[in-house]
């Protein structure tokens, strides 16, 4: 899965428009558009706070979870979770996704396991 797969499968979850995801992350609605189509050339994927933005306003409950994943998809990772990896490893896999069904199929499990 792509990084506009994911955040367009939860905007339509969440029962948003491009343009509203668009208004609500504070970017154009193209850009939205963009992301979701792959349609970005190389350097011009969203940054950091984009994706924070896109992940707190897709999901209510735990969107640091979202924000980390969607940043692996974008082939960028948050200073704060590559602290907390490096610091416990196979404590933050363990907590976070062994206990959670179905999130060992995640792009963010895949990754971790990976590196560890």
């Amino acid at each position: 899965m792509t990084l506009g797969e994911r955040i367009k499968a939860l905007r339509k979850i969440k029962g948003l428009t491009q343009r509203e995801l668009a208004k609500k992350v504070n970017v154009n609605y193209t850009y939205i558009s963009k992301i979701e189509n792959n349609k970005l050339k190389k350097g011009e994927g969203p940054g950091g706070k984009v994706i924070k933005n896109i992940a707190y306003t897709l999901i209510d409950k735990n969107p640091d979870i979202l924000y980390n994943e969607l940043m692996v998809l974008a082939g960028k990772i948050s200073e704060d979770f590559k602290k907390k990896l490096l610091a416990d490893k196979e404590g933050l896999i363990q907590n976070v996704f062994y206990k959670k069904p179905g999130k060992q199929d995640s792009p963010l499990f895949k990754y971790l396991r990976k590196i560890v």
